[in-house]
């Protein structure tokens, strides 16, 4: 039954899927809120219309109508930071910024409440795949969501722009780019994608925090990258990375415009009661490798388990949540992990090269799983889940469970449902093989492949995660979809034939890209 659904499927058009018009921006200059706090707030600043650089604008922050502070700014080559400063707690402000030819681009957002016990909406997404796809109808419905516009906030935890096509371009160029064309080249691309104008209404209308995850910069990203020789479109991508991402929520950059030392990617935000303490699973694994430590590196492994500790033994912290661009408990069957880099290059936290990390990670949050939850995005799927401790001879319902929810996937190119290979390895993740890794394992409740976020609701002890999904999925993902609430069904004596399917897929997959590449090398 199962794979006549998966070979139905293959029937049915991806033509049938909608994918809006190419938006032109209105306003010379994108604005993007940063972090925000109870008394400050960082407004990023870059000029769309490039004739505006190296002139001034006037900056004005306004309160209840009225105008409260000005400033000129004065627009450089590349993004700025305006950084306010003795802001009134949960008020909301408007900016203004007026450039020479009269036209105003306009942001607006709150400062945090200074009340412990104050609600908030936070909004979480990842993978914006829209400068390939140019799919705005999901950002669009989000934009116009009421939830979503009371918003304190949006975390972006991941795949903030998908950059593969400048390396494909340099690549096939010879690879003769210097660093400083490469650079501007990630600029264009973030100017691109954040421009349109429904992702421009989410980035200045609440703050925003972001980590990084590899299509940031080049697929799959970590320090063999560097050993195969693509050390300056990294570098330039680390830099565009720095400059709109980064700086969005801390300094990294002195006066003169040379780099601070030691910048990190992880980071923790308090909001009320709740902890966000932000992993990085990209940026020190390509930058700062550490062969100890592959994935995390030692010293970010300290500062987490610093934080999880502080967070978890402290009462005025009614929930911790551990952020990450890429699940920690996703693929925990080393078989399914050593295929992903076998066929896609990619090591996942379960990787054997990784385990140990995330094994490691794992237990410091089981010691306070009843306050805890994962959140991560990268697999273009929402998944709701629990990463319980292995189940023994004992009644299991008194077993620790940490929750477990993932959100990826805002435009079309970026989901699961549209792509076939990606959808039969998810089902073999999620419902097929071993679950366990360390001492836990893997519970899945409700997945998603369509487009998706996520709105974390907080009040004091009280917290919901509400999942929002497209009105308007196309028939190939709700065809999609039901082979995947049917796993929640299957039995093991019925997966045979799902298995011999989906194997008979990646070892097709594996074989045309062993071809492909020998056809390269046999060109070159």
């Amino acid at each position: 039954m199962i794979v006549v659904s998966i070979l139905r499927l293959l029937a049915i058009s991806i033509s049938c899927l909608t994918i809006s018009a190419i938006p032109q921006f209105q306003e010379p200059i994108l604005i993007v809120v940063g972090d925000v706090n109870t008394n400050n707030a960082r407004i990023m600043y870059d000029a769309l219309d490039r004739h505006l650089v190296h002139t001034p604008v006037q900056a004005v922050l306004s309160l209840s109508g009225e105008d409260i502070y000005s400033e000129t700014l004065i627009i450089a080559e590349k993004p700025s930071i305006w950084i306010l400063s003795s802001l009134e707690p949960g008020q909301h402000y408007l900016i203004h910024l007026s450039s020479k030819n009269g036209i105003s681009s306009r942001a607006s957002f709150s400062t945090l409440s200074s009340n412990r016990d104050s609600s908030f909406k936070i909004v979480i997404a990842s993978c914006n795949n829209f400068d390939s796809d140019h799919d705005g109808s999901f950002l669009k419905q989000l934009s116009e969501d009421e939830n979503v516009q009371s918003r304190i906030g949006m975390m972006h935890i991941g795949d903030q722009i998908y950059a593969d096509p400048i390396f494909h371009n340099w690549n096939r160029g010879g690879r003769l780019k210097p660093f400083e064309v490469l650079l501007e080249e990630f600029r264009s691309a973030y100017r691109r994608v954040w421009s349109a104008p429904e992702m421009r209404t989410l980035l200045s209308t609440a703050a925003n925090w972001m980590l990084l995850d590899d299509h940031d910069i080049i697929n799959n990203l970590d320090a063999e990258h560097f050993r195969d020789g693509r050390g300056p479109l990294l570098l330039a991508g680390r830099q565009a990375l720095l400059e709109y991402q980064f700086q969005l929520h801390r300094d990294v950059f002195h006066e003169n415009g040379t780099e601070l030392s030691q910048v990190c990617a992880d980071f923790n935000k308090v909001i009320s009661s709740f902890a966000f303490i932000f992993v990085d699973t990209r940026f020190q694994r390509t930058f700062s490798f550490d062969g100890n430590a592959p994935m995390l590196g030692k010293a970010q492994m300290h500062r987490v388990n610093t934080s999880i500790h502080r967070y978890g033994q402290d009462t005025s912290i009614s929930r911790m949540f551990v952020v990450s661009s890429v699940p920690f408990m996703f693929a925990p069957f080393k078989w399914f992990a050593t295929l992903a880099d076998i066929v896609e290059g990619e090591k996942l936290t379960s990787h054997s090269v990784h385990r140990r990390e995330t094994s490691t990670l794992l237990d410091l949050v089981g010691k306070f799983a009843n306050k805890s939850t994962f959140l991560a995005g990268d697999v273009h799927l929402f998944l709701r889940s629990r990463i319980c401790q292995k189940a023994t001879s004992h009644a299991t319902s008194s077993r620790h469970c940490i929750e477990q929810i993932v959100t990826s996937g805002v435009t079309v190119a970026s989901t699961a449902a549209n792509q076939l290979k990606v959808c039969i390895f998810h089902f073999m993740c999620l419902f097929l093989g071993p679950r366990q890794l360390g001492s836990w394992e893997l519970v899945p409740d409700a997945v998603n492949i369509g487009h998706n976020a996520l709105i974390v609701n907080g009040q004091s002890e009280n917290y919901e995660a509400i999942p929002i999904f497209y009105k308007s999925p196309s028939q190939w993902t709700q065809a999609s979809q039901n082979v995947f609430n049917l796993g929640f069904r299957i039995r093991a004596w019925q997966t045979n034939a799902i298995v011999l399917t989906a194997v008979s897929v990646m070892v097709t997959t594996l074989i045309y890209r062993i071809r492909r590449n020998s056809k390269r090398k046999t060109h070159n």
